[in-house]
């Protein structure tokens, strides 16, 4: 009895053992595993939906306005912003009908004073179910303090007027936009030359005013 007892005892400490030699090893490769899931997250993308979908099946049309200073210091950037978020709700936000991106700047350049008119009359004029509009409050590459070096911002706000909606003189979606650019700070002009900066910042606005309309793939850990 006494062995019998010794014996079992005996092996409940290799069993002790065993599970306190293994514990390092599955611990391991929890960290093991997680910093794999880290690192993937890092190099990675992930979907995110809309969040407005009412652009689908509908006409629509793109109007930017931004403060003349903005225009001064940057010539044709509400054009760009115009042709360039006009084509990516074209490809991506599946409405029925709308302008081209040069025929829509056209239109709205030779007729400046439609941009004065209230929201809904000047999607009527253009004959549209949703107009996007763009307001661009702010569009610089530094800061008024320091003009050695780059500190990019562009501040906004992208809205939607629903033209055959029971309020369509009131926004049905609105977003404040605002990214920066560089990443960095003490980055001038021996890293970065200003067109690069520039468009970067532009880039980085566009997507953030496109985004919303249509599912996205984003990184993990955005960096705007």
């Amino acid at each position: 009895m006494v062995n019998r007892a010794k014996r079992v005892s005996m092996a409940g400490v290799l069993a002790w053992a065993a599970a306190m030699l293994a514990a390092p090893a599955v611990l391991g490769g929890c960290t093991l595993a997680g910093g794999m899931i880290e690192s993937y997250r890092q190099k990675s993308t992930r979907p995110v939906p809309a969040e407005y979908v009412g652009l689908s099946g509908k006409s629509i049309a793109v109007v930017v306005s931004a403060d003349r200073s903005i225009e001064a210091d940057f010539p044709g950037l509400t054009s760009t912003l115009i042709e360039r978020i006009n084509q990516r709700l074209i490809d991506n936000a599946s409405p029925s009908h709308y302008f081209q991106g040069r025929e829509l700047v056209h239109y709205l350049t030779n007729n400046p004073q439609l941009l004065f008119r209230p929201r809904s009359e000047l999607a009527q004029d253009l004959g549209v179910q949703r107009l996007i509009v763009i307001e661009l409050q702010e569009f610089r590459l530094n800061d008024p303090g320091n003009q050695y070096l780059w500190d990019g911002v562009a501040v906004g706000r992208v809205s939607v007027v629903e033209a055959d909606g029971p309020l369509p003189d009131d926004y049905a979606f609105v977003r404040r936009i605002a990214v920066t650019f560089p990443d960095q700070k003490g980055i001038g002009p021996e890293q970065y030359g200003r067109d690069v900066v520039s468009s970067a910042l532009l880039v980085r606005f566009i997507d953030r005013a496109s985004w919303p309309f249509y599912e996205h793939q984003e990184p993990y850990y955005p960096k705007y």
